[in-house]
């Protein structure tokens, strides 16, 4: 599936569909490129794919042996932002002549795909100098691919109204459907214990999720609550960890804040998150916002940024604040740790809105999206 060491929320949705979608009469032939993928435990039916792009051809030529000898119905890309991972299945579907089925997140790659062909090749030629330019030339070429993958899809799978407005409208889909993301019934099962933390933060560390906007606000958390307390979790490169300790260094607030790095264990995370008073994500960009919805489930209240995804998935159900606002972000958090009966009221609408996100009725919706593309029997 991915040769890091940490899972996404991609990888994670497909191994809960993955568990869920044979009790609908769908199981699928996972083709993995690293070895220990937690996902290799998975029954035949389908193929999903990821790779390096050295390897592309071997991945190929091994998917397509896979879906033949399985019998497979259909090829399933389980990220369509993945070049890595679209590229492989769209090809081994044109040639094994399957459906192909692919998974929309969110509009990371909105900039370029808003551009026409001729205006992403000019952009590519015009970046690349000398020796880059067929490494540019290469790029291109992924993204038509990507393109077409996702254009001729016989069904495109939106996690979210969000990213169904963008597979319709920018990415021009064919036969887009909504399917939702999900949340396991482990999540409402998490035991009490005891709050360790004022606030916690589950994602990648990074800009786009607005870690630096939510450590510059505890400066101001802190400076009302001396004790307060803020765990960060998630996965981060070594560039963007430095600049977060810098940062907490700078505030002088390396005792408000607690950076785990990526946590794998699914129990060891919801311990972890349970040991928090509210839960805070100030993303930039998201197209759905998975933890946001297990968060809601165990039981936090949430502080979120107003960016149309949260706006539509969780609206009433989390504190909105404006994304790239830290003092907003401050006023939002401090609102709910003054306010115990407020945040028990947001964290019973939160868990209300998440029963409705359970992974067996986003599976019951994606196996019949993916059923329809199949060859009507005679």
């Amino acid at each position: 599936m991915r040769s890091v060491s940490y899972v996404g929320g991609a990888e994670r949705r497909f191994e809960s569909l993955a568990t869920a979608l044979p009790h609908f009469g769908v199981e699928f032939v996972v083709l993995a490129y690293s070895e220990d993928a937690p996902f290799l435990k998975v029954s035949p039916r389908f193929l999903i794919s990821r790779a390096s792009p050295h390897k592309y051809v071997r991945l190929i030529l091994a998917g397509t042996k896979a879906v033949r000898a399985a019998k497979c119905d259909a090829v399933y890309a389980y990220h369509s932002d993945f070049i890595r991972v679209i590229i492989p299945s769209y090809v081994v579907s044109l040639l094994c002549r399957k459906p192909f089925v692919v998974v929309v997140h969110d509009d990371t790659k909105r900039a370029q795909d808003s551009r026409s062909m001729l205006g992403l090749l000019r952009l590519e030629l015009t970046n690349g100098k000398g020796t880059h330019v067929l490494r540019r030339l290469t790029e291109f070429s992924n993204q038509v691919i990507r393109r077409l993958g996702v254009r001729s899809a016989a069904a495109c799978i939106c996690v979210s109204k969000f990213a169904m407005t963008y597979a319709e409208g920018t990415l021009r889909a064919k036969h887009p459907s909504l399917s939702g993301n999900g949340v396991g019934d482990d999540w409402f099962a998490t035991s009490p214990v005891e709050k360790r933390f004022d606030a916690v933060f589950v994602g990648r560390v990074s800009a786009l999720k607005g870690v630096y906007s939510l450590i510059t606000a505890w400066k101001k958390v802190v400076a009302r609550f001396e004790n307060a307390k803020l765990l960060i979790i998630g996965p981060a490169t070594p560039e963007d960890v430095k600049k977060v300790k810098s940062l907490i260094d700078h505030l002088e607030i390396s005792r408000a804040v607690t950076v785990k790095g990526f946590v794998q264990d699914d129990k060891e995370l919801r311990t972890l998150m349970s040991s928090s008073r509210i839960f805070v994500l100030p993303s930039r960009r998201e197209g759905f916002g998975l933890a946001v919805a297990e968060a809601m489930a165990a039981g936090l209240p949430c502080v979120l940024s107003d960016i149309p995804a949260f706006v539509q998935t969780f609206g009433n159900a989390a504190l909105l604040v404006p994304v790239d606002d830290s003092d907003a972000l401050a006023r939002g958090i401090l609102s709910l740790l003054e306010d115990p009966i407020a945040a028990g009221v947001l964290a019973e609408r939160g868990q209300e809105l998440a029963r409705s996100m359970k992974w067996e009725h986003v599976a019951a919706r994606e196996a019949t999206i993916i059923k329809a593309t199949l060859p009507k029997s005679p």
